[in-house]
């Protein structure tokens, strides 16, 4: 998936993401970890438009239309508390 877009929002920065190249690389390394256990917990961001997203039809959606990869947040214990209100 080829993105131009900066990478935005303090998520992103937690996670030392700066380029499209480094939300690609993580997304690969990530989401092959990723399964329907805890999703009823589970939320998703945008590293690109630093939106969120609850469900993961909504994440495949944004992944699908705006061609940016959405990162499983409560995967990561870097991000305990940041994540949607």
């Amino acid at each position: 998936m080829t993105v131009e877009s900066p990478v935005q929002g303090a998520r992103a920065q937690k996670l030392g993401l700066q380029s499209a190249e480094d939300v690609e690389r993580e997304w690969e390394e990530a989401h092959a970890g990723w399964t329907a256990h805890g999703v009823s917990q589970a939320w998703w961001f945008c590293p690109f438009c630093d939106c969120d997203f609850w469900s993961p039809s909504g994440a495949r959606k944004h992944m699908k239309w705006k061609k940016h990869r959405v990162l499983r947040g409560d995967w990561y214990s870097e991000l305990e508390g940041m994540g949607p209100k």
